[in-house]
């Protein structure tokens, strides 16, 4: 398991409120990846899934309410014991555990289940946790060319691994 800390910091200046920020005085580092629950896109305390998505979320309730999160909904007394369990306690998120993940690009849910036959597949960049239908990644990788767009789709859809536009160098 892996908890981390991070300032709750992007919304509130979204909404235009004022607060200092310790972590981030001068140079305004950028947040990282894990560093922001996927759910409200802030920070704050965050529980990591060891599951092969490499998302975060806060955990409870109290952890995302000053972001407005809808958070896991973890019971309070539930994430205590978890916490206490320390490095031996993992979690796996529940699209982790049933082997659905959504495209990246169309929202839509599908299996990405290896041994039954994916339907969206994950970037292979190893801290990027990015599923994608492979028409759709095709698509966002090929936009100038119709042809190499379907011809990489069977590709990645036969089990090649692909980078995700996220990490093209422009």
């Amino acid at each position: 398991m892996a908890v981390i800390k991070m300032p709750v910091s992007r919304r509130r200046k979204a909404k235009g409120e004022q607060g200092s920020n310790p972590n981030r005085a001068g140079g305004e580092a950028p947040v990282k990846k894990r560093g922001a629950c996927v759910l409200c896109d802030d920070g704050g305390d965050l529980i990591c899934c060891d599951g092969g998505c490499r998302r975060s979320f806060h955990p409870t309730e109290e952890h995302g309410e000053d972001s407005m999160c809808a958070t896991l909904g973890i019971p309070e007394e539930q994430w205590q014991k978890h916490v206490a369990q320390g490095d031996a306690a993992l979690y796996t998120c529940k699209n982790c555990q049933y082997k659905q993940h959504q495209c990246f690009a169309c929202g839509l849910l599908g299996s990405s289940d290896l041994a039954s036959g994916p339907e969206v597949f994950q970037c292979k960049h190893q801290k990027c946790g990015h599923f994608y239908h492979p028409s759709c990644v095709a698509k966002l990788l090929n936009p100038d060319s119709k042809t190499r767009a379907v011809l990489h789709e069977q590709h990645i859809a036969g089990g090649l691994e692909f980078e995700c536009p996220m990490h093209l160098k422009v």
